[in-house]
């Protein structure tokens, strides 16, 4: 008998699923096997294991069965041995690597082996540490030039470099091309202001004292401070002070070359955040095994119970309610393992306005009667791009609207679609300019919700950061992924007073199949 038929559950788990009786014959193969291998389980049922995979008669295999069997205990076999235990061949040729579990289920006398594919969770790590070493081997060279160029402090004509030149007071008298362009003081202002004006750190009376003392004695200065430009804006820089004398050894002048160093800020942070990332993802990978290990045996032991009373109704029922809430869990590994693997998009041409008409009514289903939604949907293109993943990151944008507007009596959540009109001077075209270089697609996602709090802004897309003392963490770190997948750019604008609007902006053309 086919016992993988009294056992839907088991087709429904993202793991490898086969059981053997003590003849060493099958009596369970599941689903998600039949995919990886190819090999149907109507073939296979009743067959010896050994008989059709040959690879695994082995006195180690036969002695950890036989260790199963006594202690009762589920084992792991060894990776380095077992790593092909039922050889799968992914859709580029390559053979899936495996992680296999042993259980024996006294009660029904058979050998439950769970087969996880890790495949993708090791390929991801090693792409994470081969881009976080990059990166490092990125930033030694920029620090090693940083360092460089600080022994040619008194040099000014660097071209690359704002070089200033300034009296001992600190009065501006040169300044070369870098100079305007870095902070667009124009050559008649600079003979207003002094160089100390431009530090915004100089507020800081401990850097000021500190500073005037040096620059008084002729010592040079050199540090990481922030300039502020004409207009009020600033930007990281480093900055070199060489003081000047006269043959007469009399301070005259101080050089300062200043260099802006933001792409290199942003790069210490990625690096910082590409460590971070191969940590967690490490970490997330290791949760969903061990869940999903234990959520294998609860199955098993699920499945056996459902079948010893299906003459007890009330029991029955209890049980059917048990499976939904293990079906939920496994949902809720699947979430996790997609914020794992989530790096390939199953791209594929779809109609986009269709789908935001689709999206419109499934996000009914999941908000309050109490919030009203509304749309305002144009028909802009066709899409290429994975409809799956942007409809579960719409829905987790939802979801935080939702959350955002619990407390509300009049709360609103409004989904719009257009087409950007890149010639526009708005403030999202302003902050992205790359916005303007081609067609992007528009989505928005609107609630009048009571809004982020300003100094979480910009750590909402951060895995497992939440402003609610019960959230997930993951929803907008998986929007974010998506968005980037897709080749995308995500904005947000939020306040107490208006709500939370979230833009999703999309270029036309996505296709990474």
């Amino acid at each position: 008998m086919n016992k993988a038929e009294n056992f839907p559950l088991l087709d429904h788990i993202p793991t490898g699923i086969l059981a053997i009786d003590q003849d060493n014959q099958i009596v369970l193969w599941n689903r998600m096997l039949e995919q990886w291998s190819g090999s149907k389980r109507n073939d296979l049922i009743g067959k010896n294991l050994f008989q059709q995979f040959p690879q695994l008669v082995s006195d180690d295999f036969f002695s950890m069965i036989k260790e199963a069997h006594d202690s009762g205990k589920t084992l792991t076999l060894p990776q380095h041995k077992y790593s092909h235990f039922i050889p799968c061949r992914t859709a580029d040729g390559a053979y899936r690597t495996q992680l296999v579990t042993l259980t024996w289920l006294t009660t029904h006398k058979i050998n439950l082996i769970s087969i996880q594919d890790l495949t993708e969770q090791q390929k991801l790590i090693e792409e994470q540490h081969l881009g976080s070493e990059q990166l490092k081997r990125e930033l030694h060279r920029s620090q090693a030039l940083e360092q460089e160029k600080s022994l040619l402090a008194a040099a000014i004509d660097q071209a690359g470099e704002a070089v200033i030149i300034s009296d001992s007071s600190g009065m501006i008298q040169y300044v070369n091309q870098a100079f305007h362009k870095q902070t667009s003081w124009n050559s008649h202002e600079i003979k207003t202001i002094m160089i100390y004006q431009m530090f915004s750190a100089y507020h800081e009376t401990d850097f000021m004292n500190t500073l005037e003392a040096l620059l008084a004695k002729g010592n040079t200065w050199y540090g990481r401070t922030t300039i502020t430009r004409k207009d009020g804006s600033s930007f990281p820089a480093s900055v070199s002070i060489a003081p000047i004398f006269n043959d007469k050894r009399i301070l005259t002048h101080h050089t300062i070359i200043q260099e802006d160093i933001t792409k290199q800020v942003l790069l210490e942070e990625n690096c910082r955040n590409r460590e971070k990332q191969e940590a967690l993802v490490t970490l997330i990978g290791g949760i969903a095994h061990d869940f999903n290990n234990l959520l294998t045996a609860l199955v098993g032991q699920i499945y056996l119970v459902a079948r010893e009373v299906k003459d007890m109704p009330k029991t029955a029922l209890r049980i059917k309610k048990v499976q939904a809430i293990t079906q939920e869990a496994t949902e809720n590994i699947k979430q996790l393992s997609s914020f794992v693997n989530a790096r390939k998009l199953d791209s594929k041409a779809f109609e986009l306005l269709s789908f935001m008409k689709s999206f419109a009514i499934l996000a009914r289903q999941n908000i309050p009667e109490s919030i009203r939604l509304t749309s305002d949907l144009s028909d802009c293109c066709s899409f290429n791009g994975d409809p799956h993943q942007l409809q579960q990151a719409l829905l987790n944008i939802i979801q935080n609207s939702i959350e955002a507007l619990h407390d509300r009596c009049n709360g609103e959540i409004n989904i719009s679609l257009q087409t950007l009109n890149a010639s526009a001077e708005t403030p999202l075209i302003k902050s992205n300019p790359i916005l303007s270089n081609g067609q992007y697609i528009h989505i928005i996602i609107h609630d009048n919700g009571c809004g982020i709090p300003a100094d979480m802004q910009a750590h909402i897309f951060a895995p497992f950061f939440s402003t609610k003392q019960q959230g997930g963490g993951l929803g907008l770190a998986m929007v974010l992924s998506a968005v980037r997948l897709h080749h995308g750019i995500i904005d947000v604008e939020s306040s107490p007073t208006n709500g939370t609007t979230f833009h999703l902006l999309l270029p036309k053309g996505v296709n990474n199949h």
